[in-house]
């Protein structure tokens, strides 16, 4: 999934857009997409109010043409998204009762069901979210990092970072799942094996159990606190590159997301290369990506597959 200077390859990213896995049953596949996924401490700071309402305003302002459906947070079936609700997302944030809880679960796509590469997930202060803490996901198809200026994804997760000064966070390819179904017993096995085939590809929850802040796994860019990015070295390995980003950091991984297939023997070597460097700083305390599955325990899985590159 690399050519000669370990980039990934152009068109084998781009047709990851198309890529679907099945997961039997009749629940949705699985899905591969660009993630932009960040954790922030538990609070209503004014500062990161502000932060995340713009976050998402210049989200809806590149791709709100193709958000098409919005999950509402008390179940039910995705009800279609109209202009209005969109434009007025920010103002929501910014306006919302501070003793009441923000959720939002954007998706394009014709059909009004995800998981699709194109949507947008907001949990603050929710009921099930552990201490009150705040998730971030952007998510984009894979052609629109072709699609965008020059280094405009980068900028935005450095834009993002030094606004919102996350505990933990990161971005590049990941797996795509349906927040309803992907806990359930004939998917998760499918998913870890996806995880394990495919090990550049991230997996963003609505919810990570036992997160007090450090990275949770190697990314293409990962994130650092002003704390981790100083235990760096002052001189990188090759082809890592540290971009300061506010008072934090972020470490990019390579010129471009990689993919990797363990089946093919193929690996994700700049991911490793930032591993190794990032391994004291990964936190320690993540109970648990995964659910419980046959045959498997849930915890010990999550943690494999958390330490791969260490």
């Amino acid at each position: 999934m690399t050519d000669e200077n370990g980039r990934g390859a152009d068109m084998e990213l781009s047709a990851l857009d198309a890529l679907k896995i099945e997961t039997g049953g009749g629940e949705p596949p699985l899905r591969i997409g660009l993630e932009i996924a960040l954790d922030m401490a538990p609070g209503r700071d004014p500062a990161q109010t502000g932060a995340l309402a713009q976050a998402v305003d210049r989200f809806v302002a590149r791709f709100g043409a193709g958000l098409a459906w919005g999950d509402p947070s008390e179940g039910g079936r995705p009800v279609p998204l109209t202009d209005a609700v969109k434009t007025g997302l920010g103002d929501w944030i910014r306006g919302g009762d501070p003793s009441s809880p923000q959720v939002l679960h954007l998706f394009g796509g014709e059909a009004g069901l995800p998981p699709h590469p194109l949507h947008l997930r907001l949990f603050r202060d929710a009921d099930w979210m552990p201490d009150g803490a705040c998730r971030l996901i952007l998510g984009i198809p894979v052609s629109a990092l072709e699609a965008l200026p020059p280094g405009a994804f980068l900028e935005e997760v450095c834009t993002l970072t030094a606004d919102l000064s996350p505990i933990s966070g990161g971005a590049g390819l990941a797996l795509l799942a349906d927040p309803q179904t992907y806990g359930l017993a004939e998917v998760q096995p499918v998913l870890i094996a996806a995880l394990r085939r495919f090990p550049g590809l991230d997996f963003n929850p609505s919810v990570l159990h036992g997160l007090t802040g450090g990275v949770k796994r190697v990314n293409w860019l990962t994130v650092l606190t002003a704390e981790e990015a100083a235990q760096l070295p002052a001189a990188l390995p090759a082809p890592l590159v540290l971009h300061r980003c506010g008072a934090g950091g972020v470490l990019q991984a390579g010129p471009a997301p990689q993919l990797g297939d363990a089946e093919a023997g193929l690996r994700p070597e700049p991911y490793h290369v930032a591993g190794k460097l990032l391994a004291p700083m990964r936190d320690q305390g993540i109970k648990s990506v995964f659910r419980a599955i046959s045959g498997g325990d849930a915890a010990a899985l999550s943690q494999e597959w958390l330490a791969a590159f260490d």
